[in-house]
């Protein structure tokens, strides 16, 4: 019962000490590029892990493009937070032809310069 968390851990730091694929799960990247490379270096990232992102990969930081290739780039997984469900519904807009917004949106800038593989994944 309640020492199945215990086993878990157990389990998972034996996995990490033989090197086996891990499961890195990472959340509110929010574009910082730099950040997110050093972060997966800490981490000891090899290709074969497996990395999940929990929401928030664009806005705010500097590159959300680039974030966004490198997580496709790596294999990863993810689920969409409020910005990146934002930014694919300004690109599904844009391939509308739903004007720009009248105001300056950094959800618009962003999705305007994804690649259709971006947005796919």
């Amino acid at each position: 019962g309640g020492d199945i968390g215990l086993r878990l851990l157990e389990a998972a730091t034996e996995r990490a000490k033989q090197r086996q694929p891990r499961v890195i799960a990472i959340g509110d990247v929010h574009g910082c590029i730099d950040e997110l490379q050093d972060l997966l270096r800490q981490c000891q990232y090899t290709p074969g892990d497996l990395v999940v992102f929990l929401g928030d990969l664009v806005c705010k930081g500097p590159d959300s493009h680039a974030v966004v290739q490198m997580a496709r780039e790596i294999g990863a997984i993810g689920v969409r937070g409020n910005h990146d469900f934002e930014v694919i519904r300004w690109h599904r807009a844009i391939k509308a032809g739903v004007d720009p917004p009248a105001l300056r949106s950094e959800h618009f800038h962003i999705a305007s310069f994804l690649s259709k593989a971006d947005v796919k994944w």
